[in-house]
């Protein structure tokens, strides 16, 4: 079984993260520091950490989904992920099903599950 997860983080604002990891859209420019996302795979039952993918916090292809993508490679048939509701989406599962894979989610607090 395995878990994943992701934050975000805000670094040192250095030229350099800022041109890896521009700061929010919303922040003034000069005024906030650049922001990461981290996505990563734990296994459940010797709590090492697997694999960790980072990305950028806003702009095309941003947010903690899009960094886990990268992380997909690492569930084969038989594996069980953990995960939370931001993962409860169809073409996630769908994606993680088709090759074996078994899912664990928090249902979105704002979707209505009919199982009849």
């Amino acid at each position: 079984m395995k878990l994943t997860d992701g934050t975000g983080i805000s670094m040192a604002d250095t030229p350099e993260n800022q041109a890896c990891y521009p700061q929010h859209y919303l922040q003034a420019e000069g005024v906030g520091f650049p922001l990461m996302y981290l996505s990563g795979v734990i296994c459940l039952s010797t709590g090492a950490v697997l694999e960790v993918a980072t990305g950028r916090y806003s702009g095309k292809a941003a947010g903690e989904l899009n960094t886990f993508r990268r992380l997909e490679r690492l569930f084969d048939a038989g594996d069980v992920i953990l995960a939370d509701a931001l993962y409860c989406n169809f073409f996630l599962v769908a994606r993680l099903q088709a090759p074996g894979v078994d899912i664990l989610l928090e249902q979105h607090g704002s979707r209505v599950t009919d199982f009849r």
